[in-house]
This record gives structure tokens, sequence and C-alpha cells, in this order.
């Protein structure tokens, strides 16, 4: 949870930003969620460990609900389907 809350307040900064910010990310689960929604490329996503991002990065690169609804944490899983509605 705190590493999802962390990259969540990193997408504002990350939204205004190209996608060559995101390879200063330490962080390569942070990284590669910041690479794919910033390129909406999935194959990033793919590279999250992380199985709740995993899904929360691919809903919102995919723009699709089903990966929304396998995210185990509610509020996780409140964002992906907010984010996909939009």
């Amino acid at each position: 949870m705190p590493l999802l809350l962390a990259m969540l307040l990193l997408l504002p900064a990350a939204a205004f930003a190209d996608a060559n910010a995101c390879y200063a990310v330490k962080d390569p689960d942070r990284r590669n969620f910041c690479l794919g929604k910033e390129k909406r490329d999935a194959a990033y996503c793919y590279s999250v460990k992380d199985s709740d991002n995993r899904k929360l990065c691919l809903g919102m690169v995919k723009r699709d609900k089903s990966y929304c609804y396998g995210i185990s944490d509610s509020d996780s899983k409140a964002i992906c389907l907010a984010s996909v509605s939009r």
C-alpha cells in the first residue's frame, strides 16, 4: 500500500513530464509503472512485480475495467475504476 501511495503521488508530476523523466525513477516497479502510463504501453506494466500495481497499470493503460476488478486493495480498485471510466 505505501508503494501505491508513493506512485500515486508521483503520477501528477509525471503527467506533466514526458516519459524521459520516468527513467530517473530508481525503483524498478515505479519506473515501469510511470513508463507504462506515459507511453501508454502495457509491456511496461507487465514488468511491475506487485500484482495490484500491475493490474492498476494495465487497467489505466488499456482502459479495461476487467483488470481493476482483480485488484484486492479497495482503494486501488476505486482509483483504477475511476481512471478507466474517465
